[in-house]
């Protein structure tokens, strides 16, 4: 059975108590009745109106009592039912607070796995750097020890000069890797889209790797396994770094057998985003799926593995698969150990609408000889701001063997003194070849000076600084070209050549009729 409510336990008790004072009510008339049986009826009355106000009140009284009561049962039920709701309201807060405490737990083990990872990966990175530097440095700090010895024939030390310069573009190599990973993963690393022959640019590839595989005997054969588009637009720079990457490994992981690259269109030329393949090929010693899983991690290669020549710098893949990346492609790997690898790059070609088609070839082999390389003359006055007495002398020999006449200043305010000096004179500088860290005054300050002065000469910015943003600075600070150290000899030929024809051409356009 149900338990009775409380306003039903009210009625019933109300019930009770009139019942009681109606009792006692008559209790008391029965009494007054029987001492006043011989009193007045007038005393009677006032007896039982006296008794009967006498119940009035003290029911009036409990009324006010129960009143009362309800009042205050119903002010502490409120407080109760407020006091229910504060505390469902800290149980709440109390679990949220423990939800976000094991939240901020996790961050926190997160943040203390993330910093032991990057303590880690710098410890691995500043080991594997060091072994990668030291190890050219030793080749050339030996060498270069071993040529001062007066009893070595000319032959052995032609042989500790190539080694020399071989260890030296290794660690050139290491550099540009590092720098070039450091942009892409900053984004600061920009294509420059550009019309070009993608068959040339693989003749290119092949040609700079050829002369290592000459040395190991090897055969590099180019092929075209389908009609290929005469230009395609894409950074024709990057694509050319990634081919050389892929092809020097293919040959220094290659003994026996041969390598070749295979370009092929995957798409038609109507399609809306066409892409085409370079495929290198090698007959080398192969990796399993272990070791294919390290190559595009940051120095994750498997060189160290037993059997394998050491050497790479470990940028290199991680490198190129994120350049493929950006040219709207990617680097796909299949090998077999003993057997060979075979690397796949796909890039994006951009519209192929009305661009006439070449024949694929058959068997094309990369011819086994190349010219050697001569530069040709070229005439005109150049002024060399640099503060390295080795980096003169070795530049002075550069620019004289291309037939230029040089004078060598070694600070910014020299450069800016000399410079105007001789424009004053009549006989000005075609162009200034500007260090831009020096003394006094550097390559930037001078450059300014200059450029102030209204002096509109050539000015080429020939510097050690390779990081993002030191062209941008440069060529704000006045600067027509940007080239880095170490010196890279055809790519001065190339800018002395057109900034001379260019300096001239403004010479003779000033120059009286």
């Amino acid at each position: 059975m149900d338990k009775p409510g409380p306003r039903r336990v009210l009625l019933i008790g109300m019930a009770l108590l009139c019942s009681i004072c109606l009792l006692v009510h008559q209790l008391v008339i029965s009494s007054f009745s029987r001492a006043a049986a011989g009193a007045t009826p007038g005393i009677v009355a006032a007896l039982t109106i006296a008794a009967g106000g006498f119940v009035l009140l003290y029911i009036l009284g409990l009324l006010r009592e129960n009143a009362s009561l309800r009042f205050t049962v119903k002010r502490y039920s409120h407080r109760l039912r407020e006091s229910q709701v504060r505390a469902r309201e800290l149980n709440a807060s109390l679990l949220a607070g423990r939800a976000q405490a094991q939240l901020l737990s996790k961050d926190l083990e997160l943040a203390k796995t993330a910093v032991e990872t990057a303590n880690r990966t710098k410890t691995e990175f500043l080991a594997r750097m060091s072994h990668q530097i030291r190890t050219p440095m030793t080749s050339i700090l030996g060498f270069s020890e071993t040529l001062e010895e007066s009893e070595l024939s000319a032959e052995e030390r032609v042989s500790a000069l190539r080694t020399i310069r071989r260890n030296g573009q290794h660690l050139i190599a290491l550099i540009n890797d590092i720098l070039d990973l450091a942009k892409i993963e900053t984004g600061r690393f920009a294509l420059e889209p550009a019309n070009c022959d993608p068959l040339a640019i693989a003749h290119d590839a092949v040609e700079l790797v050829r002369g290592n595989a000459e040395r190991m005997t090897l055969p590099i054969e180019l092929r075209c396994e389908s009609a290929l588009p005469v230009r395609i637009t894409t950074d024709p720079a990057r694509l050319r770094q990634v081919l050389i990457n892929l092809l020097s490994n293919a040959v220094k992981f290659t003994t026996r057998g041969a390598v070749s690259i295979e370009l092929r269109l995957l798409d038609p030329p109507d399609s809306t985003c066409p892409q085409m393949s370079f495929t290198v090929r090698d007959t080398g010693l192969g990796m399993n799926s272990g070791q294919i899983g390290k190559l595009f991690q940051p120095f994750g290669d498997v060189e160290a593995d037993a059997g394998r020549p050491l050497g790479g710098t470990g940028l290199g893949l991680t490198i190129s698969r994120r350049l493929a990346w950006m040219l709207g492609g990617d680097i796909e790997v299949r090998s077999d150990v003993g057997v060979g690898s075979v690397f796949t790059l796909t890039i994006d070609t951009g519209m192929l609408l009305n661009v006439p088609l070449r024949q694929p070839t058959q068997g094309s082999k990369v011819a086994e000889t190349a010219a050697p390389v001569a530069f040709e003359p070229l005439a005109g006055r150049v002024l060399l701001a640099e503060d390295g007495p080795d980096n003169q002398r070795l530049i002075t020999h550069v620019l004289k063997r291309f037939g230029l006449d040089v004078a060598v200043v070694e600070n910014g305010r020299l450069a800016v003194e000399r410079a105007l000096a001789d424009q004053g004179a009549g006989m000005p500088f075609d162009v200034i070849l500007m260090d831009m860290q020096m003394p006094e005054l550097d390559g930037y300050g001078a450059t300014r000076a200059l450029r102030d002065a209204g002096y509109f000469a050539p000015i080429i910015a020939l510097t050690a600084n390779a990081l993002p943003g030191d062209r941008e600075r440069c060529l704000e600070a006045g600067c027509d070209e940007f080239l880095t150290k170490p010196v890279d000899r055809a790519e001065l030929h190339l800018v002395l050549s057109r900034e001379l024809a260019r300096a001239q051409q403004v010479a003779a356009d000033s120059s009286p009729l």
